[in-house]
């Protein structure tokens, strides 16, 4: 406001600061993402300079702030931009799908040895498991010790790496005497409550074996048990004392003999067949005894992931249009059928991008061994107050008053601006001046 006697007028200034550049101050927490995994840019912060030198910190997930660049489909290293208000600024991240376990699926179709043999792999399916849950087979793996078996080898290792990560696992294999006379039970190391398996009995000599005898046994996790000759052998059995009675009146040397039906309880445990007493009567009528011969099979339930929950919410529940959703803070739990529990950070959530007026919950995901839960949490999302046209300017009004000077809508920076206000004065000079000569000029017309 321009004042001269008892006359005033207004004259409007606009200060503009622009923003001459930003910078990332804060990188991100989360710079290392699984495969999947959506963008957090909690704990990111960005520094605006303005062309006063002047500069401010805000949060990298607020309003105005736009990401591109982010892919969590491509592994390796990521440059991802920042823009706000037409500035950019870069930072990177790095997407990883590392190895996590090797698995036999399915076992090599050999797996009794004599000494001196070296392991076979035929048959056997090894899966290697990813970060992110995924599974493929992989075929380029090395074999530890699986040359010239010994009787002492119990177990090959199946060794695999990949990116510089090593992972094992081991297949269980029996290595024989020649020489001797033997019984060898064949079958999965594992089987599920209520599961029909079928055990194989093999036998293996040097001589022409005719007839065979003893006695089976059961634990309490077998509720059903049957025995099925196989190769022409006849059998007797009686299920009340387990005695068993196999004849081939040709004999055999090696060769599957028998075939044992189990069914497993519906309770987790051990389930063990044992066959003890065991004799063999060669063609010749010679009777061999030989040591007994065990096999277990551990008795599991299917544990399958059966919900997710949220035991902590995250710290922020309340957004601005345009901000982004913020999980720090939140932990989720995922749920087993067997009871168990565990936490979880590989999850998903939806919306990832701007939040809008109408976005009122966050679907988190979560996804193992192919079966999928979610869980909603509730957010609430307001309008932005409202700004000036152009927020990057200060209007400000000069008053002639000695004492008073007001600043309209935004507070003028303490610093940077002296440039500026000299330039306001001269205004106001000029101003009076004008003023003066026009008050002057007309009286002295009137003269």
């Amino acid at each position: 406001t321009i004042k001269y006697k008892e006359k005033t007028t207004t004259l409007e200034i606009q200060v503009i600061n622009k923003i001459t550049s930003i910078d990332i101050q804060t990188n991100p927490t989360k710079t290392t993402y699984i495969k999947g995994e959506v963008l957090d840019l909690t704990g990111g912060k960005l520094q605006i300079t303005y062309e006063d030198q002047t500069t401010e910190i805000i949060d990298m997930k607020g309003a105005n702030v736009s990401v591109t660049g982010f892919d969590s489909q491509i592994i390796g290293e990521q440059i991802i931009t920042v823009k706000y208000k037409e500035k950019t600024t870069t930072f990177k991240i790095k997407v990883k799908n590392d190895l996590v376990k090797i698995e036999i699926e399915n076992k090599p179709n050999k797996t009794i040895y004599f000494i001196g043999e070296n392991f076979e792999r035929e048959g056997m399916k090894v899966i290697a498991t990813y970060e992110d849950n995924t599974k493929k087979e992989i075929t380029k793996y090395d074999i530890v010790e699986g040359d010239d078996l010994t009787l002492e080898t119990e177990k090959v290792t199946i060794k695999y790496t990949e990116n510089e990560i090593t992972k094992t696992v081991e297949q269980k294999i029996k290595v024989l005497d020649k020489s001797k006379e033997q019984l060898v039970i064949e079958g999965k190391e594992e089987a599920k409550v209520g599961e029909t398996q079928v055990l194989k009995v093999k036998l293996y000599s040097q001589q022409l074996i005719c007839h065979l005898s003893g006695i089976i046994q059961k634990n309490e996790y077998i509720t059903d048990m049957k025995l099925v000759e196989q190769n022409d052998w006849k059998i007797q059995y009686n299920a009340v004392t387990g005695e068993f009675d196999l004849e081939k009146a040709e004999g055999a040397k090696t060769e599957e003999i028998l075939n044992i039906e189990i069914t497993t309880s519906d309770k987790e445990g051990k389930g063990e067949i044992l066959l003890t007493n065991i004799k063999m009567v060669t063609k010749d009528a010679e009777t061999i005894k030989i040591n007994d011969v065990q096999n277990s099979v551990e008795i599991k339930k299917d544990v399958v992931l059966t919900g997710i929950k949220i035991v902590k919410k995250p710290d922020k529940l309340v957004y601005s249009v345009g901000e982004r959703f913020d999980k720090q803070g939140m932990e989720i739990l995922a749920e087993y059928s067997d009871g168990t529990s565990k936490k979880i950070t590989n999850y998903t959530y939806s919306p990832s991008d701007n939040l809008e007026i109408s976005d009122n919950k966050i679907v988190i995901s979560y996804t193992e061994e192919d079966i999928s839960q979610k869980v909603e949490l509730e957010i609430e999302v307001n309008n932005i107050p409202e700004k000036n046209d152009n927020d990057e300017s200060e209007n400000i009004n000069i008053s002639g008053n000695k004492k008073d000077s007001t600043i309209a809508k935004t507070e003028l920076p303490k610093a940077g601006y002296k440039m500026k206000i000299i330039y306001m004065l001269i205004i106001v000079v000029v101003s009076t001046v004008a003023i003066y000569l026009y008050s002057f000029i007309k009286k002295y017309k009137k003269i």
